[in-house]
């Protein structure tokens, strides 16, 4: 079995797995990593493979699921790395922001305290999912201010 079946066939079996928790069906992840994959130098395998482990991040689901395989697919070009690696280092700091910063210091780099401050205001007043939100607006722009986006 090659490469792209096998991401095929993980990214069924985490569907059912999760029961659909990131929020997408089979043939919107199909049609976002066909996308993603056009517009990056990363192929739609390893696209599928970065959405597989994303969607072991239970709590990552919707625009935030979509915006992090987005990211994921940024900083592993910035770094050099593959998009699995950074969506799986993503994941883990959406899925619990307050200790997710630590964990995304190489990514981010010094957090401001008041930045600190505020997602842990946020995950303490139950907003988790404005926390998830925050913490991504603060990896787009350390992904922005570089000069190896995407998009160039």
């Amino acid at each position: 079995m090659n490469d792209a079946a096998q991401a095929n066939l993980k990214l069924a079996g985490m569907l059912q797995a999760t029961g659909s928790a990131s929020g997408f069906t089979s043939r919107q992840l199909q049609e976002f990593a066909d996308s993603l994959s056009r517009s990056t130098n990363f192929t739609e395998t390893s696209i599928k493979q970065a959405m597989s482990i994303l969607m072991t991040f239970r709590g990552v689901t919707g625009d935030v699921f979509t915006r992090a395989i987005e990211l994921s697919a940024d900083y592993a070009k910035l770094t050099g790395g593959d998009v699995a690696t950074a969506a799986r280092m993503f994941g883990r700091a959406l899925e619990d922001p307050v200790n997710g910063l630590g964990a995304l210091r190489r990514a981010l780099g010094a957090v401001h305290p008041e930045q600190k401050k505020y997602i842990e205001d946020l995950v303490a007043a139950g907003r988790l999912e404005d926390a998830r939100a925050e913490l991504l607006k603060m990896l787009d722009q350390t992904v922005e201010k570089t000069p190896t986006k995407i998009d160039d």
